[in-house]
């Protein structure tokens, strides 16, 4: 994680934005008929019980985070993409070790996106579901951000930003 710096979070965030943005639109172009039409019924579904229980289980939401994700994503079929999305699931799961301070409320509220997410694409409505997906990730990169300045000050050394905060 050497060279890990703010600008290299901000440009992994943007390109992340690219490839998921783009993921939305293959999917919606999909027959109603495809595979991935019946996962996302199921990870509405494990979305809402854990949102229902998320007091007591908010951890377990870091392996639901990368199934959704990786869900939306594997409809491209496009190598590069896979291989970068790969490198952006690692540092993006990464990053939730580092700064455990309000990881209920924040696993919360990204519950509540993937949600809106999924209804938007259930609904078939692009505008709805790109408009959710940039929201989504503008708060991940924010979260991003913030471990990075966590992770700095809890040891003094690398993760320091290139530039000022935004």
């Amino acid at each position: 994680m050497v060279g890990f710096t703010r600008d290299f979070a901000v440009e992994l965030s943007d390109f992340r934005m690219i490839l998921e943005l783009n993921a939305v639109s293959h999917l919606l172009a999909l027959p109603a008929d495809h595979a991935v039409w019946r996962e996302l019924a199921a990870l509405r579904d494990e979305h809402q019980r854990l949102e229902n229980r998320i007091d007591h289980h908010f951890h377990d939401f870091s392996q639901l985070d990368e199934r959704f994700h990786n869900t939306i994503g594997a409809v491209v079929q496009n190598r590069f993409a896979a291989e970068f999305s790969k490198v952006i699931s690692l540092i993006f799961h990464y990053h939730f070790q580092w700064d455990k301070t309000d990881e209920r409320d924040r696993n919360h509220a990204a519950i509540a996106e993937h949600l809106a997410i999924i209804a938007a694409l259930e609904a078939r409505d692009e505008e709805a579901a790109l408009a959710a997906t940039r929201s989504h990730l503008r708060t991940s990169k924010q979260t991003l951000l913030a471990s990075l300045r966590f992770h700095a000050a809890e040891d003094g050394a690398g993760f320091l930003p290139d530039a000022p905060p935004a």
